[in-house]
């Protein structure tokens, strides 16, 4: 639910102007992990500028890509986003992802990999937003909580799982 498939297009959409306040968040609570990281691996990670920080391109590419083994951002997006895999995916899997997810770009919606795809099962609801579906049924139980055992019920019965 709410998969980020294109890394570095929910960068650029996260770092878009109606998102600033997303973005300054994420930010702040990745600052305390990065914190914590320092102080447990003193001289690898430097927090000096941290300030200076405001989107996902910079923080991937002063942490995340050198921390892992990568040339970059550019080259951690590239070849973590899950989309560059989905065309592999040899088991029943569900994909949730909310129209109205502010978070995520349009290729985190891959409807022509799921369309040619036994395996793949996309689901775009019109409302969710990012990891917000938290309607319940009157039972207490959340609809992202249903779905998935439905989805999964309907795999080990054999049934239809679109």
């Amino acid at each position: 639910y709410s998969v980020p498939c294109d890394l570095r297009g929910s960068a650029e959409t996260m770092a878009a102007g109606g998102n600033r306040i997303y973005m300054s968040r994420f930010l702040s609570d990745l600052k305390v992990r990065m914190e914590a990281k320092s102080r447990q691996f003193p001289g690898r990670i430097s927090l000096e500028g941290y300030g200076e920080v405001r989107t996902f391109r910079e923080f991937d590419g002063r942490y995340t890509a050198p921390l892992h083994g990568f040339r970059d951002a550019e080259d951690y997006w590239e070849r973590s986003s899950s989309a560059r895999y989905l065309t592999g995916i040899r088991v029943p899997t569900l994909l949730v992802n909310a129209v109205d997810d502010p978070f995520l770009s349009e290729g985190c919606y891959p409807r022509d990999i799921a369309a040619a795809s036994e395996w793949l099962h996309l689901e775009t609801p019109s409302h969710g937003g990012h990891v917000g579906f938290v309607s319940t049924g009157g039972d207490g139980e959340y609809w992202s909580e249903r779905r998935a055992v439905e989805f999964a019920s309907a795999v080990v019965g054999g049934g239809p799982q679109k």
